[in-house]
């Protein structure tokens, strides 16, 4: 016996990744104060693979990063019409040639709805891209090219890799994560 059900369809799945070129920046400094960070502080291991290198993610703290700390901060609330959101953790990421980001996402608390971001500072061509992985279809992924200046927003909780450098110079950008303040 053969049942013809008629079902209807709830989309459960609203996430995506979103982008921008960002202009007004001072890049060469950022690149500078980026490297100064890493000339003190030893490598934080968290998706980095091969030569890579992360800082601590509290860079939002010094007075280097501050001008860029306030911006994304201010574009975050912008881009999700929230003022309650704040900027929760920020950390550079250097990738020299054969490095990349192992698939991870950084929801540390899947009770919230968190945002997560990427802002690219130093691009050289063949510098590897940034994967997002269909929540849907998990062989299914969506790759971005990196350019320098472009930052990406999204939802914490979608996973993400980034492409080996293939490139004969560092890739740099940097990682941060807001909150929601209730």
């Amino acid at each position: 016996m053969i049942v013809n059900h008629l079902y209807n369809y709830s989309p459960i799945v609203h996430t995506g990744v979103w982008g921008n070129s960002i202009s007004k920046l001072d890049i060469k400094s950022l690149v500078k104060s980026s490297y100064l960070i890493k000339a003190k502080t030893p490598t934080v291991n968290k998706s980095n693979k091969g030569p890579g290198w992360q800082s601590p993610d509290d860079i939002f703290l010094n007075p280097n990063f501050k001008n860029l700390a306030d911006f994304i901060n201010l574009e975050g609330q912008k881009f999700t019409k929230d003022s309650k959101i704040s900027l929760h953790s920020m950390w550079v990421n250097i990738s020299p040639p054969g490095s990349f980001n192992s698939l991870h996402n950084h929801a540390h608390n899947t009770n919230q709805k968190n945002l997560s971001g990427v802002l690219y500072l130093k691009t050289p061509p063949n510098c590897g891209g940034i994967v997002f992985m269909d929540p849907l279809n998990f062989n299914g992924k969506f790759t971005f090219s990196v350019n320098e200046g472009t930052i990406y927003f999204f939802d914490s909780r979608l996973y993400h890799s980034v492409e080996p450098n293939l490139s004969n110079e560092d890739r740099i950008s940097i990682a941060f994560n807001f909150l929601k303040n209730e």
